[in-house]
């Protein structure tokens, strides 16, 4: 709805004040410099009276409106806009490379995704008698495997890694055909000729990485056996040989979410991630713990500016072979940051992400080299070519 016309607003301001009507001034006479005082101290002072504000959207009448249904309507205008992770000026960029990768899946393909060494791996199919895993390069169609445990009837897979190698590990549960339950980690070599599974129950494996020496890392927690249900111990660190040996067993010290309750940092959203000579750890509670390759504990990081968007978001993690951390972080699906660690400030640092076309918001797969890969969700390129996602490169400040 339009304003009125300066002439208008003055004579209705007059006959506001003076309590009788007052006929408009034509619109061709220029209002002389006591009327456009008058208006200025008008707008100023939205004249209150009896607790009301009078609108001026009609030049000839009043409405007045309470001032709760006004702030009722500006609260609602607020809340259309996710209020979390809002745009601001000043934070550093991570600008797209190139177009996007050859790679097209379908979208649940991508939710347990990540890229390591030159390709994505993932899962399809899950949670039925033979899940299906999946690697994709950018020269050449998808590798699918089966994978199927011998009388089972259900499986269900928790995480899935690739090795620099190509060498793929798993970690998940299984029905047996006679309706018995077990938990297992599996590594598959990388000529896909073997494959090795290993039952770790009552030890539940819900993260898995391949670290760079080869061993198999998980983070998981221990159950009472008889129920199934009841969590004995929290935040498990289990290392394996490709044997399934038992390498190191440690419980470190994590911050939980406040959601997950009695201290469990492992579940949800957590990740375990490996780079050239360490493994990377972000609990569940925004905490980012490092291992050395022998299992211990070498460093952590913790930032309170990253807690307030736990609760209400989606997070990915990457880290690069030389040890660079990224955490992706989408809020209502619309708002997409990515928050990488500075060392020497023991911070997390904001950068806003830009291209391409309309990226409204992705999550992170890993490193390819010096760029940062993603799935996206990109508004523009769906609508001219009908993608649900596709996945991009992105180039980090400061890398060549």
């Amino acid at each position: 709805m339009a304003f009125s016309g300066i002439g208008d607003l003055a004579a209705t301001s007059s006959a506001g004040r003076a309590g009788r009507p007052e006929r408009a001034q034509s619109a061709a006479r220029r209002p002389n410099q006591t009327e456009q005082k008058t208006v200025v101290a008008h707008r100023r002072d939205l004249a209150r009276k009896d607790n009301k504000v009078t609108c001026l959207w009609h030049s000839r009448s009043f409405q007045t409106i309470p001032p709760w249904i006004l702030l009722f309507f500006w609260a609602g205008l607020g809340s259309a806009v996710p209020q979390v992770l809002r745009t601001q000026k000043g934070h550093p960029t991570i600008v797209s490379h190139g177009d996007p990768l050859p790679i097209f899946l379908q979208p649940r393909a991508l939710l347990q995704a990540r890229w390591v060494g030159g390709r994505m791996v993932g899962i399809e199919e899950n949670d039925s008698h033979d899940p299906q895993l999946y690697t994709v390069t950018t020269d050449g169609p998808p590798e699918r495997i089966r994978f199927v445990i011998p009388d089972s009837g259900h499986i269900r897979i928790n995480d899935v890694a690739a090795g620099p190698d190509g060498a793929l590990a798993l970690g998940g549960s299984a029905y047996a055909a006679d309706g018995k339950f077990g938990t297992f980690i599996a590594w598959i070599a990388p000529d896909r000729r073997s494959q090795t599974v290993t039952r770790t129950w009552p030890y539940v494996p819900w993260r898995i990485t391949l670290a760079a020496d080869g061993s198999i890392w998980t983070a998981g927690w221990v159950k009472d056996p008889p129920s199934r249900d009841v969590k004995m111990q929290f935040n498990v660190i289990k290392r394996f040989d490709q044997t399934g040996r038992v390498l190191t067993t440690s419980a470190p010290r994590a911050r939980a979410a406040p959601e997950e309750g009695r201290g469990d940092a492992v579940g949800g959203f957590s990740f375990l991630r490996a780079s050239s000579d360490r493994v990377g750890w972000l609990t569940n509670g925004m905490e980012y713990i490092e291992f050395s390759l022998d299992g211990r504990e070498i460093d952590r990081f913790e930032d309170t500016a990253l807690m307030e968007h736990r609760r209400h978001a989606s997070l990915s993690l990457a880290l690069s072979s030389d040890n660079q951390v990224m955490i992706g972080v989408v809020v209502n699906r619309r708002d997409w940051t990515i928050w990488a660690l500075d060392r020497e400030r023991r911070a997390w640092i904001r950068h806003d992400v830009t291209g391409p076309g309309e990226p409204t918001w992705g999550h992170l797969l890993g490193f390819d080299g010096p760029f940062l890969v993603a799935d996206v969700i990109d508004s523009k390129m769906r609508r001219t070519r009908g993608l649900q996602q596709i996945v991009q490169r992105y180039k980090v400040p400061g890398a060549p």
